[in-house]
């Protein structure tokens, strides 16, 4: 598990296991905050709410497989590009180093 704070004082929270061993695991990403929430389960929309002046999510690709192989193919760029990749590997390395110090980390990580 990991706390997150950004600079705008959000809060947030990332927990994540590998030793769940059931047939139904389900991967769960959910979104709240002030003018609305998401709740994204299995790569699928479970739950959208928003204020009247909002915009739906944008559409993407319907599976990370299917966006992998059509980056291959050279049908499109990557939905999540590289770098992006690369900061969510970076919370995790500050999520080790915090619980190997036991203090906050700041982001991004020095060299």
């Amino acid at each position: 598990m990991a706390m997150l704070e950004f600079e705008s004082g959000a809060r947030g929270s990332i927990v994540t296991t590998t030793t769940y061993t059931g047939k139904s695991q389900i991967t769960r990403v959910g979104f709240h905050g002030t003018r609305g929430a998401a709740l994204i389960e299995n790569e699928a929309l479970a739950d959208w709410t928003l204020g009247e002046d909002e915009e739906p999510l944008p559409g993407g690709p319907a599976n990370i497989v299917e966006d992998m192989i059509g980056c291959i193919r050279g049908e499109r760029t990557p939905a999540c590009p590289p770098e992006e990749g690369r900061k969510s590997v970076e919370i995790l390395c500050a999520a080790y180093e915090s619980a190997d110090c036991g203090e906050w980390i700041e982001l991004p990580l020095s060299s």
